[in-house]
């Protein structure tokens, strides 16, 4: 798929007469917030509590993961 089919699909999908209204639009739908997101891990999982947010999912499994990792290295010093 190309580049111009790729946006022409996005600006069908969100209502926008161009890339810069659809920009636009999904700013105003916190859709986009000009960071990346990441998901899934202690990055994503901080970042949920830092935007006051409640965590997904796949955010609580990496931050869970995290910590598991992190006390074995523990007891693996101790």
């Amino acid at each position: 798929m190309s580049l111009r089919v790729y946006s022409h699909r996005m600006r069908k999908a969100l209502g926008a007469r161009s890339i810069a209204h659809a920009v636009l639009l999904g700013c105003r739908a916190g859709l986009l917030d000009g960071q990346p997101q990441r998901h899934g891990d202690h990055a994503g999982y901080t970042a949920h509590l830092r935007r006051g947010e409640e965590p997904c999912e796949p955010c609580r499994l990496g931050e869970r993961a995290y910590r598991s990792t992190q006390r074995a290295g523990n007891r693996e010093v101790a």
